[in-house]
Formats: structure tokens, sequence, C-alpha cells
């Protein structure tokens, strides 16, 4: 694989963009909504590396950075592999979880609060129950509790594509692109998403690696020439 610099990949993801953003309207199918927003986040991380000259002490954020890229191209080309119904049970999973996780941000929020209302419990329980139905109608598709209960969230459906079960993470993409042949090279790239997620995991071991230049340069390499490859499999084949 030859070695591609930021500013054609950039050049690429341009071209992408352009071509979707032409073709979206009221009636855009939401794969292709979904797309444009993966690619545009690629392209924001991209743009984000073209001012670090020398990486050094910038090895793990510029980590993060691919980490996150490779995660958005996996999910690009899950979506193009799959046909609309699978399509939407996918988007309901990662919905599904994104709700979950707002939830908990919310819970964060009410209990942060919860020292102003230390001499009125009442007090404190309405404020969750007002919270809980301000947000409800953003919540309604995963929850069973009707507006003003305590949400209970709907169980989560399973998913299965080619024999995987689907769950929402990286690595369960990744065993189901595996499955398709034409993507089957490009979808090893998760490798490198492990090993840029060492960064954000700290361990004494890691350590001596995280500030080497060289070593890191070498998979951002790789790892672009991967990303080109997939926004190039996803140009020739989404349209």
């Amino acid at each position: 694989m030859r070695k591609i610099t930021i500013t054609e990949t950039i050049t690429l993801l341009d071209k992408l963009l352009e071509i979707i953003k032409g073709k979206c309207n009221d009636t855009t199918p939401d794969r292709y909504l979904a797309i444009y927003d993966l690619i545009r986040k690629i392209r924001a991380c991209m743009t984000a590396l073209i001012p670090i000259k020398t990486y050094d002490i910038l090895c793990v954020p510029v980590n993060l950075l691919y980490r996150c890229m490779i995660a958005d191209l996996l999910i690009s080309l899950l979506i193009i592999m799959i046909d609309e119904e699978c399509f939407d049970k996918v988007m309901y999973i990662m919905d599904y979880h994104y709700a979950k996780s707002l939830k908990k941000a919310l819970n964060a929020e009410i209990n942060a609060k919860k020292d102003l209302y230390l001499d009125d419990a009442n007090e404190f329980e309405q404020l969750s129950l007002d919270y809980q139905k301000k947000h409800y109608d953003f919540f309604v598709d995963y929850l069973q509790s009707q507006p003003g209960e305590e949400w209970i969230f709907n169980k989560k459906p399973n998913v299965n594509i080619q024999g995987v079960k689907f769950d929402g993470s990286v690595d369960s993409i990744y065993k189901i692109l595996i499955n398709y042949q034409d993507v089957k090279y490009i979808a090893s790239v998760y490798e490198y998403y492990k090993l840029f997620s060492q960064s954000e995991h700290y361990s004494l071991k890691n350590r001596i690696f995280i500030y080497k230049q060289d070593f890191h340069e070498n998979y951002y390499n790789k790892t672009r020439g991967f990303i080109y490859l997939g926004v190039k499999y996803i140009y020739d084949n989404l349209l």
C-alpha cells in the first residue's frame, strides 16, 4: 500500500461529501444521511491533523483521532453492506445505546443538584421526574413507561448479521465486516483501532511507546491508507 497523504484523503472525502450533499433533500433515505454524518466526522478529524508537523507529545490525541476515524469508517462500511431493513435495526440499537448514555448523563446532572434538596426529598424526587418529563419525547421510542413515570427502557432487540450478533460495538462491526469479501481487507484496520485505543488506557508497559513518534507515524501512514481505501469503496458503491 503506497503512502497516502492527509491532503489526498481530504480531497477524496470532500468529493464524497459533495456528491451526497447534492442528492440530499426531504426524501433522502436515512442511510445517506448517516454516511454523510460519518464522513464529515472523518473529515473533521483529518482536518485537525493538518497543522501538526511533529507528533512527539501530541501522539496521544493524534492516536485518539485516528481511533475515532477508524470507528466511523467501519460503521460506514457496515451501512454500505446491509439492506434497508437491517440498517433500521442497526440504527435502532445505535440510538438505543445513545439514549441510555444520555439518560446516565441526565442522572448525573440531577444528582449534582441533590445537595440543594437535602431537606426536601419530595422536592428532589419531583425535580427528577420533571427532568424525565422534559426529555421524554426524545427517548419515547426506547421506553416502556408513560410520561411522568420513572423511565424503564425496552429490552434491546437481537440483531444478527452474517451470523454475528450486532451489539453496537466496533468489535461486533469488525466481526461482521470480515464476512464480506469486498471489504474484508479494509476491515482489518480494526487492529490499528485496538492499538490506538491503548492511548486511552494507561499501563506502565505502554508508557515507553506513548510518545515515540517514529513508532506511531508508521501506523498513521498505514491507517490513512486503509481510510482512503474505505472511503474510495464507499464512493464507488454508495450511489
